[in-house]
């Protein structure tokens, strides 16, 4: 941990349901100010973090002992005044970017989903734009990700409704993944407007998700 650089908040994450994994979270909000944000610059210049209206979570992976930037969630690009994630590096086909296996189980069933419709109804609509399904077999796992780590999977949006293009997909197994042949490349501080939104990721949520979301 004394190789991590200087934030105002960090979060250690390990265990099954970070994929196994070794993860932290380094955080940084408006209020702590530019000089603050310093481990940022690569990805943000000082200049974007002073217009900042949202907070910005930068995630590292233990690789053999060498903390390795994953993503990171800020404002989104996609969906402007909602936060969003991205490629703190080149992320390619395949590769996981994170577990979605944190989040609060709300009920298990079978494929049918009038046991889903009925837990789903209890929950104030508000309160359901992070609910998603994981399947093991026959059996499927309602899960709300409200409660799952901040700058994790969760956190990233669908391409739905906008000028952009999903690059990424949850596996049945809760495993977040980038899409087959696609690359994700990473935010750069330096990037235009453009190229700043290929880095951010996204999925595609699924007709069930907008069945109940609108």
């Amino acid at each position: 941990m004394e190789d991590l650089p200087f934030s105002p908040s960090t979060a250690l994450f390990s265990g099954d349901a970070h994929a196994g994994g070794r993860l932290v979270e380094l955080g940084w909000q408006p209020a702590d100010g530019v000089e603050f944000g310093a481990f940022l610059f690569p990805w943000f210049t000082p200049a974007t973090l002073l217009s900042a209206t949202l907070p910005v979570i930068l995630t590292l992976e233990d690789v053999r002992g060498q903390w390795r930037p994953v993503t990171l969630t800020a404002e989104s690009l996609a969906v402007p005044g909602q936060i969003g994630l991205f490629a703190a590096r080149e992320l390619r086909g395949d590769e996981l970017i994170g577990s979605m296996l944190d989040g609060d189980v709300l009920g298990e069933g079978t494929a049918a989903k009038r046991w889903q419709a009925a837990l789903v109804a209890q929950i104030a609509p508000a309160d359901r734009r992070y609910l998603y399904t994981l399947r093991s077999g026959k059996v499927h796992t309602l899960f709300d990700g409200t409660s799952s780590r901040l700058g994790g999977p969760t956190r990233a949006n669908d391409a739905r409704g906008t000028s952009c293009n999903n690059n990424s997909e949850l596996w049945d197994s809760g495993a977040f993944c980038v899409l087959p042949h696609k690359t994700v490349p990473a935010l750069t501080a330096g990037g235009s407007l453009t190229e700043r939104r290929r880095s951010e990721i996204l999925w595609d949520y699924g007709p069930a998700y907008w069945e109940i979301n609108g």
